[in-house]
């Protein structure tokens, strides 16, 4: 980070606060709903500023102080709660303001309330009860429920459990609830690291002795994509401390030389137009295969 300061030298008001306000519309434009993590690596990747988890605290930190003054939507990224007043003097003008747009926020996202698991709108008159989209943090499931919001699907997130128990529970799931004949897709969306880097073996060896019908497939982040678009690593210690203390790390270090994690959210970040391609084109691969199916239709792509 020192090396990168001498540099260059950041002017968060001139040089970050346009970038965030012009990502912010491009993700739109994309349909995806950012989260701050998607916006720091955005940063990341135009040299803004250097991938480091220091950076990424005072981003958030910035981040916060600027809806307070409106410089932001209050309430742009999904996994920051309200700014709470702390020095009404000195961080903005008029207090009162601000706590009219919180009312207004509050008001807002009451009229137009977020979606959770099992309870997407679906305004067509199927819907594709064999296709599930698992995701491995709940913030991100709000883009995907966007990009495929009038199809009806499951989208299920995992919000606070780890991977493996993540993948159990619904493995669990599915064996009460589906029938043994009944074949099951499931769209896997998540981070790649030694957690999950090879997780369609581990769910194929689950669902063999579950007895189930499942053709599972991981469509982000793979480690074609990481290669590819060069994805970079989450820069948070606490991160690699977590994945030195677990038991496979020997054998990611045999595979890829070292420990590291590429988080989901930078693929989203690097690569905004093509992860919608991947998202739609693997929900439209599924659905290619019931073209002789009078009550089923095909998803348009729409890039």
């Amino acid at each position: 980070m020192e090396n990168w300061n001498t540099r260059k030298r950041v002017d968060w008001k001139k040089d970050v606060m346009p970038i965030i306000q012009e990502r912010l519309t491009v993700f739109n434009r994309y349909g995806i709903i950012p989260t701050l993590k998607t916006i720091f690596y955005s940063l990341v990747n135009l040299n803004i500023i250097p991938n480091s988890y220091n950076y990424y605290g005072y981003l958030s930190k910035y981040a916060n102080k600027a809806r307070i003054r409106g410089d932001l939507p209050i309430g742009c990224f999904p996994e920051q709660d309200l700014p709470r007043i702390t020095n009404s003097n000195s961080e903005f003008v008029n207090a009162k303001e601000y706590i009219q747009k919180i009312v207004n926020y509050l008001q807002e996202t009451s009229v137009n309330p977020s979606t959770h698991d099992y309870a997407f709108n679906n305004k067509s008159n199927f819907t594709y009860n064999d296709i599930e989209i698992w995701v491995e943090k709940y913030t991100l499931s709000l883009t995907l429920n966007n990009l495929l919001k009038n199809l009806g699907m499951k989208i299920i997130s995992n919000k606070r459990t780890n991977t493996v128990e993540f993948i159990n529970n619904n493995i669990k799931r599915l064996k009460c609830s589906v029938k043994e004949d009944k074949k099951i897709y499931i769209l896997y969306f998540g981070n790649f690291d030694l957690f999950n880097n090879d997780i369609d073996k581990l769910i194929n060896s689950t669902v063999i002795d579950f007895n189930l019908n499942i053709d599972f497939k991981k469509i982000a982040v793979t480690e074609n994509q990481m290669r590819k678009f060069h994805l970079p690593e989450n820069p948070n210690p606490k991160i690699i401390r977590k994945l030195d203390s677990n038991l496979r790390r020997d054998y990611f270090i045999r595979k890829y030389g070292r420990l590291f994690q590429i988080e989901l959210e930078s693929l989203l970040a690097y690569a905004p137009e093509r992860f919608k391609y991947i998202v739609l084109e693997s929900v439209n691969n599924i659905l290619n295969k019931y073209r002789n199916c009078e009550h089923i239709k095909n998803i348009h792509l729409m890039v």
